[in-house]
């Protein structure tokens, strides 16, 4: 009796769902309902999506383009009346492409009511902004990209020290240009300047010609000038070195090199990278540096590399290093056009 009742029961359930089910499907004259078709609302002007990424639109492109929409830097090429005319950075023209595209010239307007900032001067105006000074430019609001006006102009301060490196031109007793992928640097020679010729003693500017690799350390004036303070020349007959301390004496210094040669390196006319002297070798610690190559096998030091963290010659002759590069001569490096000659250990010369 219980199972027919259940049987009944389940029965009815069925059949109400599915009169449910029909009766969904039938619209109010009884007919089936078709299924209903969603029309999608168009906007104006629709594009897809993917067509618009990447797409700066016409009006960003109006006018110069900076970093920011109010805010422009660069190096001033010219100053013409009351507007500053600079070059903004060269940038690759998309990533990973080494290709430039042309600088950028910027020229804006200033008026008396633009701001100067100019550092250790009391009360600067344009005339303390020069050919050659990098600046940053705070534009006035609202931006007329059409006719951009500068309400505040600072002068980046020149720094305490410079290093350009490339190749020699237009060599003479009292200067040189150095050419190099970034540009081109005048650099000014005087009495005070310390001229080292690799592999050579008590060298001279007479010893500077056209085509010679250098490398110069001095201080910029605002006349995109470099006051040398010392030259490097690379010479075929220096003698590089590299190899851990294991005796000093005074100013006598012994290195193992990684050949297995034992070499006494002279270090009273070294001249350190960083700022460090004799006092700061260890034993134990990696040297390398080059200098001039004496009848017995010791050599005379005039440059000895360094690094940031500190550590005295740790440079591309460190036999703690992996590769080639680790045999006391210097090793072959590349530049953006190819192999270039051998380098001082630590010193990009």
């Amino acid at each position: 009796m219980k199972k027919t009742r259940l049987a009944i029961i389940a029965a009815s359930t069925v059949s109400l769902l599915v009169a449910g089910s029909a009766y969904a499907n039938v619209n109010n004259t009884g007919n089936p309902k078709a299924p209903v078709k969603q029309t999608p609302i168009p906007r104006p002007n629709a594009q897809p999506q993917h067509q618009n990424r990447g797409k700066i639109s016409d009006k960003a492109q109006d006018g110069p383009r900076g970093p920011q929409q109010g805010l422009f830097y660069g190096k001033v090429s010219a100053i013409d009346g009351h507007n500053l005319v600079f070059e903004q950075p060269i940038r690759p023209q998309r990533p990973n492409t080494a290709t430039p595209t042309a600088p950028t010239a910027i020229k804006v307007a200033t008026d008396a009511s633009t701001k100067f900032i100019v550092t250790d001067v009391a009360s600067p105006s344009l005339a303390n902004v020069k050919a050659g000074d990098m600046i940053t430019v705070l534009l006035q609001k609202p931006v007329d990209r059409t006719a951009l006006k500068a309400a505040s102009v600072f002068v980046a301060p020149l720094p305490s020290e410079m290093h350009v490196g490339g190749k020699v031109e237009n060599a003479s007793a009292t200067g040189f240009l150095v050419k190099s992928p970034r540009g081109t640097d005048k650099v000014n020679v005087s009495a005070s300047t310390k001229i080292i010729i690799l592999g050579k003693l008590d060298g001279s500017i007479a010893d500077i010609a056209n085509g010679d690799n250098v490398q110069v350390v001095g201080k910029p004036n605002r006349t995109n000038i470099v006051e040398a303070g010392q030259i490097i020349k690379q010479n075929k007959d220096a003698a590089h070195f590299g190899g851990q301390i294991v005796i000093i004496n005074g100013n006598i210094v012994t290195i193992w090199s990684p050949q297995g040669d034992q070499v006494n390196v002279d270090m009273a006319e070294a001249n350190f990278a960083n700022n460090r002297t004799v006092a700061d070798l260890k034993v134990g610690q990696h040297l390398a540096g080059a200098g001039v190559k004496d009848a017995d096998g010791s050599i005379t030091a005039q440059i000895i590399g360094g690094s940031k963290s500190g550590k005295i010659g740790l440079g591309a002759n460190d036999p703690k290093m992996s590769g080639k590069s680790g045999h006391g001569k210097g090793s072959r490096q590349h530049g953006p056009n190819g192999p270039q000659k051998k380098q001082a250990p630590g010193t990009g010369v």
